[in-house]
């Protein structure tokens, strides 16, 4: 994000040069372009070094820029960071008629490095482990399991894989992002303006994935396959009169995925065979299970958007905005899987065959988005008093046509469950009123305002929920130096009824026994008080040398009619910004922050049966601090030729989890999480520029980065922690790939040439 800031500024910086050149003054060009040269040493092969940027080794251009005016038109062209897979580019042309605008940018997202697995990419979304390997595993387990079931337990297939994992294939999770975008921006008369844009996004690489799984007993986590390509074509149109303006706009999106599926390889079996407890494979009660997994990944699908709006200007400084949205949402073009690849599942139906679904594809798959706002603001002439209206209201229509499954479903690629189901569109209408009025007293404004809020949805446990909340706003203008804001917001939310069993049922064709407590809400429609605290304070003593800045936000969220779920959540945080800027060739500025989120929850646990019993309570208790310190000074060390630049920054996030059990719970002991994703990061960065000429300038400079991380969920998944101990757990291969601590030191030459 900062990079990118960065070249919007740049691009930014030379519009105002181009703007300001008359039709009439001569074509002029102009440029910069900067050599680097990278020293980079890092001490681990985290990913969290390199997750979203790439610093290279050796030489590179780093940055260009490229701006000037050709007869009527003007134009810039900058780019940044060539030659790495975070490269940049921004253009812009612009004439008396036409503005054309565009970017190019490479995204990488690195999630962790040198992960170990024992499948191998063999085809785009295959990935297999060698016959010859899962036929030794099966064949060792077989015998152990027709000797002694009890005897196939962790300790023996820990044994059994580890040398396998030792000789592992390293794979790297990583995806890149490439997205192209242009804007034009035509205007054959004044009052008409015409915009069409393009947008191309490309994703390739590979992530975690979630629910790559033969059963309980046998998570394999594996490189999810991403390769797919959004793209999105737009029109929009305003008309602008005296009394006011018309638009009207038209989107297209479409999405298309090149790998629909993923297959991978169950390490322990080279033969599909299935029981009933097959599910729970391998161990002591079966050592059933499917020789491969299949799952679908995001579907193609298309989108259309239309949008008509107005803004009307009335009389006494009153202003009317309109839009209505309509948007039709498609998907019917990606083949169904069958039931489960495990082609020993043959009864009641063979699981393989696409011809037992209930459809080969999706049959008009849609969804109608509809959406109406309107906006009134007014303050009447020479009156304090203003008034502002807003209502919106935002229709999901899911047309999706239900799908039965009328024999029951495969669960884990494993065993057959003779529970019939049914599919589920899910879908919603919201409704939003907001009314506010402030009045003008001069040194201070004062602002109250009202809300309500009503969400309607189906197949979910309520049906209404409704909000209320009203707030007030104060603002101080005590002198041009002190200036004060604080706003308080007080909300209460409640349902018509809650019916726990009734979401869980709706993929049901028959009601089913429900495992979840009756006294259960869930967090989004569950009855709940709300409290929203804001206050800024702005200060400039010292005829505004001195800015600093103080912020408190508080938001508080009471689940008043919940034992069991979220019961309470909160969150606040306190910062001071410090900004020195004496006339001269210097200035200085320091920031701290404090954020704190803490909740707390209470559950039972239960099996198959709900569970009666009070001592099967648990809570957690969750708190996440995080303190952040910063400040940079940028320094003229001689007038004209040479310049001193220096940041730095430190955060610390402290996260605990305090569990518990009721006393006498044959639960506990409860163990609490105190290292829960806490991390610790500081970096200090340093560069002196020296202007040779005025054409030519160098700078030396570099930067120190340490981080640390202790999070009990990757502990001793690492390679290269002192706690590790393999990629194998109890019921679970991880790749337990490399984000874990680093500490990098990068330098780097800089040489710059203007003309």
């Amino acid at each position: 994000m900062k990079r990118a800031i960065v070249l919007v500024v740049a691009l930014a910086l030379s519009a105002p040069s181009l703007a300001q050149e008359s039709p009439f003054t001569e074509d002029f060009h102009l440029g910069e372009i900067t050599f680097g040269l990278f020293q980079t040493d890092t001490d681990t092969l985290s990913s969290k070094f390199l997750e979203y940027r790439d610093i290279p080794d050796g030489a590179t251009l780093p940055f260009f820029r490229l701006f000037g005016k050709k007869g009527e038109f003007r134009y810039s062209l900058v780019g940044q960071y060539l030659q790495q897979t975070d490269q940049q580019y921004l253009y812009r042309l612009e004439g008396s008629k036409i503005r054309v605008f565009g970017q190019f940018n490479k995204i990488p997202h690195r999630f962790g490095n040198s992960g170990r697995t024992l499948n191998q990419l063999t085809s785009p979304g295959v990935r297999e482990v060698s016959d010859t390997l899962q036929q030794s595993f099966q064949d060792t387990i077989a015998n152990q399991f027709a000797a002694n079931p009890l005897g196939v337990n962790f300790a023996f297939l820990d044994n059994l894989v580890q040398p396998s994992l030792d000789a592992a294939n390293f794979v790297d999770l990583e995806l890149t992002r490439s997205r192209n975008n242009v804007d034009v921006r035509i205007n054959p008369e004044e009052s008409v303006d015409i915009s069409l844009a393009y947008f191309h996004e490309k994703r390739f690489g590979d992530r975690a994935a979630a629910g790559t799984s033969f059963g309980f007993s046998n998570v394999v986590e594996t490189p999810e396959p991403v390769d797919y390509v959004t793209e999105d074509i737009g029109a929009k149109v305003e008309l602008a009169r005296d009394w006011g303006v018309v638009r009207g706009s038209v989107n297209y999106n479409s999405f298309e995925d090149n790998i629909p599926v993923l297959i991978w390889d169950n390490p322990w079996r080279a033969v599909d065979t299935t029981s009933p407890t097959a599910y729970i494979a391998p161990g002591s009660g079966s050592i059933d299970a499917s020789s491969r997994g299949r799952m679908s990944n995001p579907p193609d699908n298309k989108a259309i958007n239309g949008t008509i709006g107005t803004t009307l200007k009335l009389p006494a400084n009153t202003r009317v905005t309109a839009n209505a949205t309509f948007g039709m949402w498609t998907q019917d073009e990606t083949p169904f899987i069958p039931h489960s690849i495990n082609s020993s599942i043959t009864e009641p139906l063979v699981a393989t065959d696409l011809s037992a679904l209930p459809a080969l594809q999706l049959d008009n798959g849609q969804i109608n988005v509809n959406s109406q706002s309107i906006y009134l603001y007014s303050r009447p002439a020479a009156n304090a008093l203003s008034f502002r209206a807003s209502f919106r209201r935002y229709d999901l229509d899911n047309q999706t046509p239900r799908y039965e499954f009328p024999l029951g479903y495969v669960r884990f690629d494993a065993t057959f469950e003779e529970i019939p189901r049914i599919s589920v569109p899910y879908a919603y209408t919201t409704n939003r009123l907001d009314l506010t009025a402030a009045y003008d007293f001069g040194p201070a404004t004062l602002e109250g305002g009202y809300s309500y809020e009503t969400f309607d949805r189906t197949f979910r446990e309520t049906e209404e929920t409704t909000e209320n909340g009203v707030n007030v706003t104060a603002i101080v203008r005590a002198s041009d130096s002190v200036h004060v804001r604080a706003t308080y917001e007080l909300a209460s939310r409640d349902f018509d009824e809650y019916e726990f069993e009734r979401s869980e049922h709706a993929s049901y064709l028959h009601a089913e026994g429900i495992a979840l407590l009756p006294e259960t809400r869930r967090f989004d429609q569950a009855a709940r008080d709300t409290d929203r605290f804001r206050a800024q304070v702005e200060l400039t003593p010292g005829g505004g040398d001195v800015m600093i800045a103080f912020g408190y936000t508080l938001r508080k969220y009471d689940y008043t009619e919940t034992d069991y779920g979220l019961i309470d959540w909160k969150s606040d945080a306190v910062s001071v910004d410090v900004d020195y800027a004496p006339a001269g060739t210097w200035n200085a500025y320091g920031y701290y922050s404090r954020d704190k989120i803490s909740s707390f929850q209470r559950g039972r646990q239960s099996g198959a049966v709900v569970s009666t019993n009070p001592l099967d309570d648990w809570t957690h208790d969750i708190d996440d601090i995080a303190d952040t310190f910063g400040g940079g000074a940028n320094v003229g060390l001689v007038p004209d030729k040479a310049d001193l630049r220096v940041w730095t920054r430190y955060q610390n996030v402290d996260g605990n989890d305090d569990i518990a059990v009721p006393p006498g719970s044959i639960r506990g002991p409860a163990v609490s999480i105190p290292n829960f994703d806490d991390t610790e990061l500081f970096t200090l960065l340093g560069e002196v520029e020296y202007h040779i000429t005025t054409q030519w300038s160098f700078a030396i400079g570099g930067f120190f980065e340490d981080y640390n991380i202790d999070d009990a969920l990757t502990n001793g998944l690492t390679v290269g922690r002192d706690d590790f101990v393999g990629n194998y757990v109890p019921g679970s291969f991880f790749l337990g790939a490399d984000n874990a601590d680093y500490q990098a030191k990068v330098g780097y030459l800089r040489l710059a040439y203007r003309w």
